[in-house]
C-alpha cells in the first residue's frame, strides 16, 4: 500500500510541474477571459465542443490538477464563478462537468466546462467517450 502512494506522488507531481501549461500562461488566454477573481478566472473554450460559443471554463489561477488540491479561499470563491456562470447563461439550461481522471485528459490543470444544456442529446456523449470520458 506504501509503495503505491509513492508510486502516485511521483506521477502526481509530473503531471502538477508540467514545463507549458496553457491555463498557466495566461497571455494564451486573454482574449478569451471573460470574467476575473482573485483566485479563478472564466473563459470562453479556444476549442469549444461543436463550436458552440457558449462553451465556456471556469479555471484556478494555481495549477491543480485535482479538485481535492483547492484551497479553502479557492473553494469560497468558487460560489462567485458559479454566480458569474448563472448570470452568463442567464435564461438558458446549461450544465456542467469535470473530469477528475488523468486518462486522456486534454491539459492536465484544473478546469470546469460549462455548456448550454442543448448538448443533452447524444451527440455530446459520443464527443466524450472519444476523449475516454
Amino acid at each position: 500500500m506504501q509503495k503505491s502512494r509513492e508510486i502516485w506522488k511521483a506521477r502526481e507531481k509530473e503531471l502538477v510541474w508540467l514545463e507549458w501549461c496553457p491555463f498557466c500562461d495566461l497571455n494564451t488566454q486573454d482574449d478569451c477571459i471573460i470574467w476575473k477573481g482573485k483566485y479563478w478566472y472564466i473563459q470562453h473554450n479556444m476549442y469549444p465542443y461543436l463550436w458552440l460559443k457558449d462553451h465556456i471554463m471556469a479555471v484556478p489561477y494555481s495549477h491543480k490538477t485535482f479538485t481535492y488540491e483547492l484551497t479553502s479561499e479557492e473553494y469560497s470563491e468558487f460560489n462567485e464563478v458559479q454566480k458569474f456562470v448563472k448570470w452568463f447563461f442567464w435564461d438558458k439550461e446549461y450544465f456542467s462537468f469535470i473530469r477528475e481522471t488523468l486518462s486522456n485528459r486534454s491539459i492536465e490543470h484544473l478546469h470546469y466546462h460549462f455548456l448550454p444544456w442543448i448538448l443533452r442529446t447524444s451527440r455530446i456523449e459520443n464527443i466524450l467517450k472519444e476523449q475516454w470520458f
